[in-house]
């Protein structure tokens, strides 16, 4: 993580936060089909129901603000970390507590709503739900192809940076080739080429999900779903083509002009037209969920199995996709054996991530350690990483600079505090890297499965761990 990308990803969720908050928090609450993830009904519009529901979304948008402004303000005091991998760690603790936090208000504001049904005498509609085969069958707006080629040409451009890291090709500037090992380039189309294979299945999955019923009229729903459809359809189309341009020029910006700057304009100028299609989308489905909010009498009260008014349980539907009732897009139902399956995967990598972020952040403020302990080296940080035996050690040296060292991280950490891991060390692969950036002193040990690249806390102890190692030899 560089230090440049933090504003790129604060820009990302600090607007993202504004246009989450306009979708769940409407002024205009009056002309939604749901309402805090209640079904909108005329009884909300009516008397002192009315100005219940208008407080409770003012409420909910005024926390809202008081939240960004905060998240925004706390985003500006992490530049004052020089530390770019804790300013990382902890921007994803803090985006991961606004993300819970925004959503507070709406979790209570639910069940106010189902507790006001109560008080206004609102009782269920059972009824008969309509098995409405047609809409289902029928609904399709998503041309695969148009999906599946930007994502195969992003992978087939991925592996041609793989060699260029690899040093198999040669092109660009001279001092785009100096790139050639440090694996950035990679890192950067690999980002971005995952965008675009994980937007293919999702893109499937909405065109293929059964059909929301809006009318007992089959041909009415299968204009509304299709309708949905296709402005989700062009938008997954928008943002595969997209993420490939932004690869391809991303990654030449870097080869020619030998710079990682280019890369990070065209990913800021990329985020800048997905949220500008991300509103176009959100206006959109708006326009089509109040229209037919208006034409279409059928009425169906599934309040009770939107659990907060956001996750879906309902063991007697079938779908395993079914639209958010903020109409922007789909869910799953988490009764359907599938839904459970992605859900408990879901969580996995949730706990997975959060995981490594708090060993992360521990390994950042742990101290590097070093010693020799019968007739063995030990690197030492929360565990013995390195054991390296005096038998196997066939050449070593002392170096007293490390900026002479062209290093790239191929698995590891790369900080501004620790360096560990697996390196490319001056055109050597396979190096094992354990060192203090601090510090200018290191110790090159060379055994006959690798070279070892450590350094201690200081240069005395260094220093002073060569000459022991030196002298039990």
């Amino acid at each position: 993580m560089k230090m440049g990308f933090l504003p790129i990803l604060a820009g990302i969720m600090i607007p993202a936060l504004a246009i989450m908050v306009c979708v769940i928090y409407p002024k205009n609450w009056k002309k939604k089909r749901f309402v805090l993830g209640v079904k909108n009904r005329s009884e909300f519009r009516q008397g002192e129901a009315e100005a219940e529901v208008s407080g409770l979304l003012a409420r909910a948008r005024r926390f809202a603000v008081i939240l960004i402004v905060s998240y925004s303000a706390i985003n500006l005091l992490l530049f004052l970390l020089r530390n770019e991998a804790k300013q990382f760690i902890i921007w994803y603790y803090l985006t991961l507590a606004a993300l819970i936090l925004v959503n507070v208000p709406y979790w209570r504001g639910n069940g106010e709503l189902k507790a006001l049904k109560k008080r206004l005498g609102i009782e269920k509609k059972t009824g008969v739900k309509v098995v409405d085969v047609k809409s289902i069958t029928a609904s399709h707006a998503l041309n695969k192809a148009q999906m599946v080629i930007p994502a195969v040409l992003a992978v087939l451009f991925l592996g041609l940076t793989l060699l260029f890291e690899k040093g198999i090709l040669h092109f660009g500037s001279e001092a785009g080739r100096r790139y050639a090992g440090s694996y950035i380039v990679f890192e950067m189309v690999g980002a971005l080429t995952l965008i675009a294979v994980i937007l293919v299945p999702l893109a499937i999955m909405i065109d293929n999900a059964r059909s929301q019923i809006v009318s007992e009229n089959s041909g009415e729903n299968v204009n509304y779903n299709r309708a949905v459809k296709k402005v989700w359809a062009d938008f997954s189309v928008f943002v595969s083509w997209s993420t490939l341009a932004a690869a391809i020029l991303g990654a030449a910006g870097v080869w020619v002009l030998g710079s990682e700057i280019p890369g990070m304009i065209m990913l800021g100028v990329f985020l800048v037209l997905i949220f500008a299609m991300l509103f176009v989308l959100m206006r959109k489905l708006s326009v089509l969920s109040s229209r037919y909010a208006d034409e279409t009498p059928y009425d169906m009260d599934e309040d009770d199995n939107w659990l907060l008014g956001m996750f879906y349980y309902n063991p007697s539907d079938r779908r395993l996709n079914v639209s958010r009732r903020t109409d922007t897009g789909f869910t799953i139902n988490l009764a359907h054996p599938a839904g459970k399956v992605i859900t408990a995967i879901i969580a996995i990598m949730l706990a997975a991530v959060i995981t490594a972020m708090t060993i992360g952040i521990k390994t950042m403020d742990s101290p590097l350690q070093v010693r020799l302990s019968e007739g063995t080296v030990i690197c030492h940080q929360l565990k013995d990483e390195y054991k390296i035996d005096l038998d196997d050690i066939r050449e070593m040296e002392y170096g007293d600079d490390m900026s002479d060292l062209k290093k790239s991280k191929v698995a590891g950490y790369n900080t501004q505090s620790v360096l560990k891991g697996t390196f490319l060390v001056n055109g050597e692969k396979g190096c094992r890297v354990f060192m203090d950036p601090g510090q200018k002193e290191y110790i090159r040990i060379k055994t006959d499965s690798c070279t070892y690249y450590i350094n201690a806390s200081t240069a005395e102890e260094t220093r002073a761990l060569y000459e022991e190692i030196l002298s039990n030899r």
